[in-house]
């Protein structure tokens, strides 16, 4: 199950969209899934829907999403930590756009 645009479901207990994501996933608990975002998260709580990276959870090492977000919230740089786990085993892939061979012009209106 790909997720596109999946920003759009951040605060997942406060929206239709967020909590249609989470039932989705509760409801198919082999599936794999596939979170995509030209955004990203900018807060920890935007990826509350996003469960199956492993962060927490029967398994893992935080038991809930509240445990996580407690820890980050104290944590200076713990955001940064969290994206490089999340790089370095795979979860987390981020690119940006190149600008190689661009030209600009500014126009005076």
């Amino acid at each position: 199950i790909a997720f596109d645009e999946a920003h759009k479901a951040k605060r997942a207990h406060k929206g239709a969209v967020g909590r249609a994501v989470l039932d989705l996933q509760e409801a198919h608990p082999q599936a794999r899934i596939v979170y995509l975002s030209a955004t990203g998260a900018t807060e920890f709580a935007d990826m509350e829907i996003m469960g199956r990276l492993g962060l927490w959870g029967r398994g893992c090492a935080f038991p809930s999403f509240d445990a996580v977000e407690s820890v980050l919230k104290r944590a200076p740089g713990a955001m940064e930590m969290l994206a490089a786990n999340l790089k370095g085993n795979g979860s987390y892939l981020a690119r940006s756009l190149g600008f190689g061979g661009v030209r600009m012009t500014t126009v005076m209106l």
